[in-house]
């Protein structure tokens, strides 16, 4: 996971600054090497997740504006035989999750119904709230509490499942795909779970499938403002940055990022080089950006060691996994985590604000 972050985030980071640089033509390309890295760094987050180690950022959402865009995507794969229903309740109120694990989830749902039906048939998709109370036949016996969840309902006219498969279908590797990896299904159910909810399924072999996700209502909860990523940022900043990692495509990268957003820039290829940099240059730097998986001397050793040195001194950590899983760190000493892949205009808007 660490070695495919670091391929993705050179991937997704040099395509971002090369809309900059192309005609109108080439942005279609550019957009579509986009969208497939977004995919491929989502799934590698599900793999982190499955292993006890990927990053949730929970935000409120309104489910129905995700299902849209999700809709809107999947509907260029559907067969004209394939009919796709949406039943939406009226005010749906606000859950608060991980936006791309939930796209997943929806993505899943909606492509599994999709392959399930040969020929002609129809997908629904509902929308709404319930209440609930008491136990209900939840996957692997969830134990939910009481109260209102929003629920996301696929239903699909296709295949349909004997008892023998749909008593493994949330097992990891299992899939009914001659192409597939058998991850969606295990993955869905570990994201669902990790946001206090709950799975239920029926199915009927030859009549179809009928899967229901519910999620907590965030009681409270306010939609963020949304904000068009710009690089605004481009040579108004200043200072020095030492910047410390094993990937010779992100040290490039990150170089040319910082640089250009106007910061000087000194390079480290592994963490003892990086302590060589930080002595030979520690009273001129502004913040450490340092890669967590290193040889020689890794991320959170290199940390420590420049805080026990410079303890005013912003560090920045660069990972696949999030602060509350890098329990062997020392947090005192990061000030942020910078999780891979990142594009440019995050990279620089965290290190902005760790130095304001």
């Amino acid at each position: 996971a660490h070695d495919f972050n670091n391929m993705l985030t050179g991937i997704m980071g040099n395509a971002a600054l090369a809309r900059h640089d192309v005609g109108q033509s080439g942005q279609t390309y550019l957009d579509k090497v986009s969208r497939i890295s977004e995919r491929a760094a989502e799934l590698c987050q599900h793999l982190l997740m499955y292993s006890g180690g990927g990053q949730i950022e929970k935000k409120p959402l309104l489910l129905s504006d995700l299902v849209d865009d999700v809709v809107a995507m999947v509907t260029t794969t559907m067969r004209d035989q394939i009919e796709l229903k949406l039943i939406v309740a009226k005010d749906l109120p606000l859950i608060e999750v991980d936006v791309r694990q939930f796209q997943q989830i929806v993505l899943n749902l909606l492509t599994n119904a999709r392959d399930a039906i040969t020929g002609s048939g129809s997908i629904t998709i509902e929308l709404g709230v319930k209440a609930i109370q008491g136990s209900c036949a939840w996957v692997n016996d969830a134990k939910i509490p009481d109260g209102e969840y929003v629920f996301i309902r696929v239903t699909d006219t296709g295949c349909g499942m004997d008892e023998a498969t749909q008593a493994k279908v949330f097992e990891p590797f299992f899939t009914t795909k001659v192409t597939g990896r058998g991850l969606g299904m295990s993955a869905i159910l570990g994201i669902v779970q990790t946001h206090d909810g709950a799975i239920s399924m029926k199915s009927i072999a030859g009549q179809g499938t009928s899967i229901c996700v519910v999620t907590p209502v965030a009681y409270g909860a306010v939609l963020e403002e949304k904000q068009t990523p710009a690089l605004t940022t481009m040579g108004e900043a200043s200072g020095m940055i030492l910047l410390i990692d094993d990937e010779p495509s992100i040290l490039e990268l990150a170089q040319f990022v910082l640089e250009e957003a106007g910061f000087e820039v000194v390079t480290a290829e592994d963490g003892e080089q990086g302590i060589q940099q930080f002595e030979a240059h520690k009273d001129k730097l502004v913040a450490v950006l340092c890669d967590m998986v290193m040889p020689k001397l890794g991320g959170a050793e290199v940390a420590n060691y420049i805080y026990q040195a410079a303890p005013n001194l912003p560090i920045l950590l660069s990972s696949g996994y999030d602060r509350d899983t890098l329990s062997h760190v020392n947090q005192q000493a990061i000030t942020a985590i910078i999780q891979k892949p990142y594009l440019p205009d995050d990279l620089v808007e965290e290190i902005l604000k760790v130095l304001h």
